[in-house]
């Protein structure tokens, strides 16, 4: 029955509240993509939130590793103290000219000069070594011991210096060790160092010595 009122209806587009649908081009956003960007924005400024503690008390993590390498232990200050003051010590006043001798030495001049000119022109230092390869470490060890430093201190960076030197000669006696130690050369040191009456085999001086060259370092 009708009343001759007619209802009127309406369709989803006509609808003020309901989208039909995302413009042609246009993708539609679900409530899942939603919630995931949602969440990473959460975490994006929870990250910003934890370095406001280091920008707020006006240091960074770079100047706290900075801070940490100036710090020096007792035994590194007194170390530099000593080394400071050998440095400082009384040494061989040595002509300043020698260093220009040296520049422009001439070979036929310097024939006719004897052993302690030699030494004296060039600001050398004679030093006895033993006849094995490395001497070099020898003669920086034993010159350092020929210098005049009589204070405990002094004596004290000597013995540090002359142990850095003896590691130098362990870490050397590694390369080329049968060119700077051949069998004969073991077999002198050897002998020296504990008299024996029989002679080593190229591998028996070889334990020996690389024995004895840990020993010393």
């Amino acid at each position: 029955m009708s009343t001759g009122e007619e209802k009127p209806h309406y369709s989803l587009k006509d609808h003020p509240n309901m989208d039909a649908g995302p413009p042609p081009g246009e993708r539609r956003v679900s409530r899942k993509e939603v919630s995931k960007q949602q969440q990473a924005d959460g975490e994006s400024t929870g990250a910003r939130s934890q370095d406001k503690p280091s920008k707020q008390l006006g240091i960074s993590i770079s100047d706290v590793f900075k801070n940490k390498l100036k710090e020096k232990s007792p035994a590194m200050e007194k170390q530099q103290h000593l080394i400071e003051k050998l440095i400082q010590a009384k040494a061989d006043v040595l002509d300043r000219g020698a260093t220009e001798t040296c520049r422009d030495i001439k070979l036929k001049e310097v024939r006719q000069w004897t052993g302690r000119e030699v030494l004296q022109r060039c600001g050398l230092q004679e030093v006895s070594t033993p006849a094995t390869g490395n001497s070099q470490y020898y003669a920086i060890a034993m010159a350092l011991l020929q210098k005049g430093f009589d204070t405990p201190d002094n004596k004290t960076a000597i013995e540090f210096l002359t142990g850095k030197l003896k590691k130098g000669i362990v870490v050397a006696s590694n390369h080329f060790f049968e060119q700077e130690f051949p069998h004969d050369i073991r077999e002198a040191i050897l002998s020296t160092i504990e008299p024996v009456k029989e002679r080593h085999t190229p591998q028996q001086s070889e334990r020996a010595m690389k024995r004895y060259l840990r020993e010393i370092g």
